[in-house]
């Protein structure tokens, strides 16, 4: 099957933080961005089985709710934020199941210190942040109600905010499932170095000067290169991915509407 490579994950993948991307910034979108459809087709029609819209919708440059379509197969992210526009939680409905799940995020001094992951409105797994005396994340620790590691992430090798190394491990009844490596520059990711079950991989990423994914190398032989188009507002109306290989190549087209949010 197809990788789908809707716009939030191609905007938020390559951004800072495993923390929550909430604004039009995080997305590289113009603050007077309100809602933002994209579909993703292939350009061989022998891979369209199906059809995959994303809709992101924002009101004064936050994000309010990302819904997803997968065929037939629906699902919807709200967010909510605290009086001083801190995401507080995140709940996410599947339109075809009775299955719910949330996401709630705690604070101190201003910085995200927790969060709870629920299912049903039952408590699975929490996350515990730290931070140095720079204020800047260092480690991020995901256990489940009985203790047992679910992730744990490591930040270090700091040069300034936005350089770092990112390295987090997956965790399955207490034996590691992936290890991921990521280094970032400029708040980018520039390379990730990631194995699973001893099966390693490389993906190299290059940006243009406004900060665009253009060009994802994997594992140095495969190739996908990005293209734009854009809107009068900045915002991507079209993005074309080639792939080296016969992995299809992808289209995804967007609609964007825009909003003065006065009401």
């Amino acid at each position: 099957m197809m990788k789908k490579l809707v716009l939030f994950v191609l905007m938020s993948s390559i951004f800072g933080f495993s923390q929550e991307k909430i604004t039009t910034q995080d997305f590289g979108l113009n603050p007077k961005t309100e809602t933002v459809v994209s579909k993703q087709t292939w350009a061989n029609a022998n891979y369209n089985k199906g059809v995959y819209i994303e809709t992101l919708t924002f009101y004064n440059t936050y994000l309010q709710s990302k819904k997803n379509q997968d065929g037939d197969y629906i699902t919807e992210d709200k967010y909510f934020y605290n009086i001083d526009n801190q995401l507080i939680r995140i709940e996410t409905l599947h339109h075809n199941s009775d299955q719910t799940e949330a996401v709630k995020f705690y604070y101190q001094n201003g910085k995200l210190s927790s969060k709870e992951f629920y299912m049903n409105d039952k408590l699975i797994t929490k996350t515990i942040f730290t931070y140095d005396k720079n204020g800047r994340l260092v480690n991020e620790t995901e256990k489940s109600l009985k203790n047992e590691l679910v992730l744990e992430v490591n930040y270090s090798n700091y040069v300034n905010d936005n350089t770092y190394t990112k390295s987090s491990v997956d965790y399955k009844e207490n034996k590691i499932l992936q290890r991921i490596v990521e280094y970032y520059v400029n708040g980018l990711v520039s390379l990730e170095e990631s194995e699973m079950y001893n099966l390693k991989s490389t993906r190299k990423l290059i940006y243009s000067t406004n900060r665009r994914l253009v060009k994802e190398i994997i594992n140095n032989d495969e190739i996908n290169v990005y293209s734009y188009k854009f809107d009068e507002n900045g915002n991507p109306t079209k993005i074309f991915k080639m792939n080296n290989r016969d992995n299809g190549d992808t289209i995804i087209m967007i609609q964007n509407t825009y909003s003065d949010f006065r009401n």
